[in-house]
């Protein structure tokens, strides 16, 4: 795990995301252990700001703020109000979250140089970019493949959730976090705006891995590596692609391999397509990984066995007559 602790670091965790993000991703996530791990991780001088809303009317919920505050979260409460839709059909809302934390972030003193932030959520893009033009260092805590927004703001200066969780230093008592494998469908239609779900899908196909991962895609990003540490180290990673950012792209596949995963990397310009290979099952993107949800696309699965075995068979020439990168 990086080295993120100084002084004059602070936290801010849109509560509302780290709960649906963690039902997304089915992970049983315990606010205890995420409250050491931010500390391993800040400080314990870093002040953390919780931001959550709550039905008033669910003891259990009012009961879950105490909890935190005991924990020694800052908790900021919003309430759930009632809203009908036209067809008289009641829901429950938050309103004004989000303003609540971006005016506290800016609120921030200045002996306070590092603003984390905790979210997915792209109504944030214009106070990281704020805090950032006064001067302010912002480390983002998110799912990077569905909060593409945001990690472009912040610099890509981002820690990816998953891999925090994954990575709990055991030194100090942290239990690792229960997973939950979820089938990914065959077929997906991937709407413009919708990131997290086809994320989860493409994470669903990375954990099923046993042996081997092979993604072609002309365009290929850090983002991509964030998955890899969710992967058994036994598992080998190809990559194939054109055109590959940022310039320290290959300075952390090194890290990656130093940390014992086996990556290869080659450059060809042969593949239109966007193509992932899993323990010799193969799917098809009609958009690039690191793109998904940034315009309608399909993601599928290949069936017919003669597409796979021609697939397979240029895969292997481009990497037996293309120059391997990052070596």
């Amino acid at each position: 795990m990086r080295d993120t602790a100084t002084i004059g670091a602070a936290v801010f965790i849109d509560g509302d995301w780290l709960y649906y993000a963690a039902r997304r991703l089915k992970e049983e996530l315990d606010y205890g252990r995420l409250k050491a791990l931010l500390v391993d991780c800040f400080g314990a001088e870093a002040p953390m700001h919780f931001f959550c809303s709550v039905d008033p009317h669910r003891r259990e919920q009012q009961t879950f703020v105490q909890t935190l505050n005991s924990l020694g979260f800052i908790m900021h409460v919003s309430k759930l109000r009632r809203q009908k839709d036209r067809f008289g059909n009641v829901s429950l809302v938050s309103k004004g979250l989000d303003v609540t934390l971006a005016v506290s972030a800016m609120a921030l003193p200045d002996e306070f140089k590092r603003m984390v932030l905790l979210t997915g959520d792209s109504d944030f893009v214009s106070l990281v970019e704020t805090a950032k033009d006064k001067g302010r260092e912002v480390i983002l805590i998110t799912v990077p493949l569905a909060a593409r927004a945001l990690v472009q703001a912040s610099g890509k200066n981002y820690i990816n959730l998953e891999s925090l969780l994954k990575n709990l230093k055991r030194g100090k008592g942290i239990p690792k976090l229960k997973s939950k494998n979820a089938i990914p469908p065959k077929n997906m239609y991937v709407e413009k705006g919708d990131h997290f779900a086809p994320y989860l899908v493409v994470r669903s196909l990375f954990r099923s891995a046993k042996s081997e991962i092979v993604m072609v895609d002309p365009y290929v990003d850090d983002q991509v590596l964030q998955m890899i540490p969710l992967l058994p180290k036994a598992v080998q990673i190809t990559i194939l692609s054109s055109k590959i950012s940022p310039s320290d792209f290959c300075v952390q596949v090194q890290k990656l391999r130093k940390d014992g995963y086996t990556i290869h990397v080659y450059r060809t310009k042969a593949f239109h397509d966007r193509f992932l290979g899993v323990d010799g099952q193969w799917w098809h993107s009609g958009h690039s990984f690191k793109n998904l949800g940034g315009k309608d696309s399909f993601l599928s699965q290949i069936d017919d066995a003669q597409a796979v075995t021609k697939l397979k068979k240029r895969v292997q020439t481009e990497m037996s007559k293309g120059k391997e990168h990052c070596i």
